[in-house]
């Protein structure tokens, strides 16, 4: 019970100082820089009326199990606004408290251009350490009006009790993990997929190579920056998810059977 109170100490008492924190790695964890990041999975587009956007949050922890972490965000466009947020099934399962919203309440949220995602455990295991980064979260927004021109830009944000960006491990050590960087949304058609899918560089060859196994790598593993067109790394199944599979696809195409193409683009 004293590593409990603990926890709940050190998570209602980082207050917000509305600057983003530098990364820092676990003093146990020797593996890969924890990470979080944040990726548009939906975005808005002009011509056609598609009015809605979907960011998801994607958190990677391969050395130490979490006890809690902290991490708030804002958006610097007046006309999103934010419909619900939903914990991934794993993150509802591992954690006693979550926090998705700015107070806990949709309208602070709105009304701020500010959310959050924070979580505590008590009972519960907590985010148990992988060698994958999983999804802990989806948000959603409505665009009350948007233009070809328009964009949204999403960055970390301390500004409130929890939105101290923070892990925080069984032992109760405290360290920030990497922040995969801002993201930009801009108006974006139906699909970016042209021919087959494996274009994962957006080259202008259109061709599947070298380079693009090399930017599914670092998405994946090392910096985890955002695709340039997600559907084009979808090599499996449209199903909106890029993982060790769609990476082993590419390399079956690229070394081991290269006469057999890579799934079309819807």
């Amino acid at each position: 019970m004293k590593k409990i109170a603990a926890i709940l100490i050190v998570v209602l008492t980082f207050l917000a100082t509305g600057v983003r924190g530098e990364f820092v790695q676990g003093a146990s964890d020797s593996l890969y820089a924890d990470t979080i990041g944040i990726e548009f999975t939906l975005l808005p587009h002009a011509d056609s009326e598609q009015m809605n956007m979907q960011l998801d949050l994607w958190g990677f922890n391969d050395g130490d199990d979490l006890a809690g972490v902290g991490v708030g965000f804002t958006w610097d466009n007046p006309n999103l606004v934010m419909d619900s947020a939903l914990a991934s099934p794993m993150i509802g399962s591992s954690c006693d408290y979550i926090f998705l919203y700015k107070y806990n309440d949709i309208e602070e949220t709105n009304s701020g251009q500010q959310f959050m995602f924070a979580s505590l455990r008590t009972t519960s295991t907590g985010i148990l350490k992988s060698p994958e980064r999983r999804l802990w979260a989806s948000y959603y927004f409505t665009l009350t009006d948007w233009n070809a021109g328009d964009s949204i830009v999403i960055d970390t944000m301390e500004y409130y009790v929890g939105t101290k960006y923070m892990f925080i491990d069984p032992s109760i050590d405290v360290h920030r993990p990497y922040f995969a960087g801002s993201v930009v949304g801009y108006d974006t058609p139906p699909s970016c997929c042209v021919g087959a899918t494996g274009n994962v560089d957006c080259s202008e060859s259109e061709i599947a190579d070298g380079s693009d196994l090399s930017v599914l790598i670092n998405h994946l593993f090392v910096t985890f920056e955002e695709l340039c067109c997600e559907p084009e790394a979808d090599m499996i199944a449209p199903d909106g998810q890029i993982d060790g599979g769609d990476l082993s696809a590419l390399i079956d195409h690229l070394f081991i059977h290269p006469e057999i193409p890579l799934r079309d683009c819807l």
